[in-house]
């Protein structure tokens, strides 16, 4: 009898295109809600899922100058409608903290490596949920434990998108990428 596993990842750079050119700097264009839904969600930076992704953890890591720098980010999941586009969901609006802990990144595109300028997100709370099932957080509020991470069900979604806003003003964290781990 074949034994039955759940399939298992590593963290990957969730926005790959934003990983190649130095991580997301800015406040994102935002999807709308009115039209720019129903458009096909893959022309953005997204994280294309495998058929045997059941869930995910997402967490975050970003460039700046102080403990407790914050960002805004709304994470939309592409589910895959009759047209053949990729329509988007909102799953969750999310604000967080970055902490003191350092990133372990290294990155194969730059060669940039855990050099004590990246830190990661220890503190996240959710403002507003959409998901059909709840979305968790994980290690909350103390990096020193290892990173806040969002974690739930992808429920048969194709792609994750995280939009981002509140990106590089007073404040806010300098440059920020989301990591996923599927299972």
């Amino acid at each position: 009898m074949p034994m039955m596993t759940t399939m298992q990842s590593g963290f990957h750079p969730m926005r790959p295109e934003a990983f190649k050119a130095n991580d997301v700097t800015a406040d994102d264009t935002f999807l709308d809600g009115t039209t720019t839904f129903i458009a096909d969600l893959t022309a953005r930076d997204v994280f294309m899922l495998g058929p045997e992704t059941n869930g995910v953890e997402i967490m975050f890591d970003a460039s700046t100058g102080v403990d407790g720098d914050t960002f805004s980010v709304t994470i939309w999941e592409g589910v895959r409608f009759n047209s053949g586009k990729c329509v988007a969901l909102q799953v969750c609006d999310c604000t967080g903290a970055i902490g003191a802990a350092f990133s372990p990144r290294s990155d194969r595109f730059t060669g940039r490596t855990g050099d004590g300028t990246r830190y990661i997100c220890g503190d996240l709370t959710i403002t507003a949920q959409y998901h059909t099932k709840t979305v968790g957080i994980a290690n909350n509020a103390d990096s020193s434990e290892g990173p806040a991470r969002l974690v739930f069900d992808t429920l048969g979604a194709e792609c994750l998108y995280a939009e981002f806003s509140a990106v590089g003003g007073a404040n806010e964290v300098e440059n920020i990428m989301p990591w996923i781990r599927t299972f």
